[in-house]
């Protein structure tokens, strides 16, 4: 696969609330054109369904059944250089940032962003938080929530407890 990743659209319906922040998506995800799609190595969708209301798994299409919830998903890259998937293999220097700003500005509804992932990062290893404090300074009229990264070691039973807050968020 090309060295040079270009992130997808966001997903987003109607008043969102919540906005899910990653840093670019994975090779599978932007093979397939669809956010957390190597459920091999991330539990995204799995604790997702877990945690959010069973009147809304109603819907197999996983975009669907995100922005039925309310939730919107995007990345905080439009496009960098990365050697595979990893987070820590994209060269900072050659990152180009999705523009959060007007994006907010298009749904003021949104009141809090998620990021996916809580190291803190640093240049040669970059992560969602790292990345989010480089292009918008933490910025916002949001509320800024990180969270474990879905497709981190620990027990996808451990990341479901940490992600219920959503729950509470979309309240």
């Amino acid at each position: 696969m090309e060295l040079y990743k270009k992130g997808l659209e966001p997903w987003v319906g109607e008043s969102p609330k919540i906005l899910i922040l990653g840093t670019l998506p994975s090779d599978e995800s932007i093979k397939q054109q669809s956010y957390y799609a190597n459920i091999s190595k991330n539990s995204f969708w799995k604790i997702m369904r877990a945690i959010l209301p069973e009147n809304k798994c109603q819907y197999r299409d996983n975009k669907k059944f995100i922005i039925s919830n309310k939730i919107a998903l995007w990345d905080c890259l439009e496009f960098a250089y990365r050697e595979g998937s990893l987070d820590r293999r994209i060269d900072i220097s050659s990152s180009v940032c999705n523009d959060l700003y007007s994006f907010l500005k298009k749904y003021p509804t949104i009141r809090t962003i998620v990021l996916n992932g809580k190291g803190k990062g640093s240049k040669n290893r970059p992560s969602t938080p790292y990345i989010f404090r480089k292009f918008f300074f933490e910025d916002t009229h949001c509320q800024i929530i990180k969270l474990p990264s879905t497709s981190n070691s620990c027990s996808d039973k451990e990341k479901a407890q940490k992600w219920y807050v959503i729950n509470d968020l979309l309240k």
